[in-house]
């Protein structure tokens, strides 16, 4: 709890030319840096982060894997470093996050379920409300994905929060690269300005973090998409039915509320991978542009592939 302040600023192992250019991961290892994360928190319960600010971490702030019952209220984060992720929820159950104030280069909250644990343990039952994202360089306001591999993704709602300005990525998105299920999703009284790039972002596809990604710098080259999103690897026609065992499902996830109130109408995407593989029973409710009601698929600049009963009303 604070008040106090955790600053990055002047780790010793700080490289700021590898940092901006992205490429730490891969570094850390051979060249012995160390980017800590702010507040690492593994296999806990009954946790509570309160008051605290974070300043310019060399990693992700915030990050709760495997953990049941998180509380994390009033904090303040601030940080322009490549991969510095706000809050990220790794495979958690009963997480509440409030009255926060996030400002990244990369994802605000980003909700994944990575590292080395069982199928089985997913990600159920989060709430972010009351709090303010601003999104910089790259990543997106509020990320479900990209490192979906656990059964199920469920029970995820953002509510009553203000996205202030996303600059090349999505303000709402479930980006699932895994072979999760992700259901019952609600994002709702959401105030959105200064969205340059996408507003809704749904997508099921292959990218250079899934389990049929590669980590061969060569061949990522070859096969990167170029187009809406970062990190998304290309399947050639003869080997989709290949790749279809490594992809998931999105579906019932409703978007109600969403109020633009400054900037422009950004596009929005639903992409589904196959038809096994669709974004599905998707509601759009009450989307409006200064207070005027988008009523369709037209209006909405929404561009689709392989969907299943989306509403927009």
């Amino acid at each position: 709890c604070g008040r106090g302040v955790l600053d990055g600023t002047y780790n010793n192992d700080f490289d700021d030319a590898l940092i901006k250019a992205g490429t730490f991961p891969e570094k850390q290892n051979e060249e012995g840096k160390k980017y800590h994360r702010f507040i690492n928190l593994r296999d806990c319960e009954n946790v509570t982060v309160e008051g605290v600010t974070m300043h310019n971490s060399t990693s992700w702030d915030v990050v709760p894997i495997h953990c049941n019952k998180v509380h994390i209220d009033n904090i303040k984060i601030v940080s322009d470093n490549a991969s510095d992720d706000g809050i990220d929820i790794v495979r958690s159950r009963n997480v509440l996050i409030e009255n926060c104030f996030i400002r990244t280069k990369d994802d605000c909250i980003a909700i994944k379920t990575l590292m080395d644990y069982p199928k089985s343990e997913g990600i159920d039952s989060v709430l972010v409300r009351h709090c303010i994202f601003w999104n910089a360089a790259w990543g997106n306001g509020l990320e479900i994905g990209f490192e979906l591999n656990s059964s199920e993704v469920k029970n995820i709602r953002f509510a009553d929060n203000d996205i202030i300005h996303v600059e090349a990525g999505a303000a709402i998105s479930i980006h699932n690269a895994g072979t999760a299920t992700v259901s019952d999703i609600i994002f709702e009284n959401i105030r959105i300005e200064d969205v340059r790039q996408k507003l809704f972002d749904l997508a099921i596809f292959r990218s250079q973090y899934s389990d049929d990604g590669t980590h061969d710098k060569l061949e990522r080259e070859k096969l990167y998409l170029n187009g809406a999103w970062d990190g998304v690897l290309s399947v050639p026609p003869n080997e989709k039915e290949a790749h279809a065992k490594f992809r998931g499902h999105i579906q019932n996830v409703l978007l109600k509320n969403i109020q633009i109130i400054d900037g422009g109408l950004p596009f929005s995407i639903f992409y589904g991978s196959d038809n096994s593989h669709k974004i599905e029973n998707i509601k759009v409710k009450n989307l409006t542009l200064y207070g005027q009601k988008i009523n369709n698929i037209q209006q909405a600049k929404l561009y689709m592939e392989t969907p299943a009963n989306i509403k927009i009303d």
